[in-house]
């Protein structure tokens, strides 16, 4: 992960990793979590100790220009 000054996340990504079998790749930006925002007052870390094993959770990445949604199963 690496994180902007915004707390927004930038990904660097493993092929056969988790990330990459639910369709994330390599220089994507995690900009929400179930519609909150990531930035410094709940980043990342903070959003996903919120999920429960077993919940789904829809992510919002941006990609180059393109805005992205993301259902991730916990």
């Amino acid at each position: 992960l690496v994180y902007s000054p915004s707390g927004q996340t930038g990904l660097a990504v493993l092929a056969g990793s988790p990330a990459a079998q639910v369709g994330i790749r390599a220089g994507d930006i995690i900009t929400s979590v179930n519609g909150t925002e990531i930035n410094l007052d709940t980043p990342l870390p903070e959003l996903l100790s919120r999920l429960n094993q077993g919940e789904q959770a829809k992510f919002q990445l941006t990609r180059g220009t393109e805005e992205i949604d993301i259902m991730i199963q916990f």
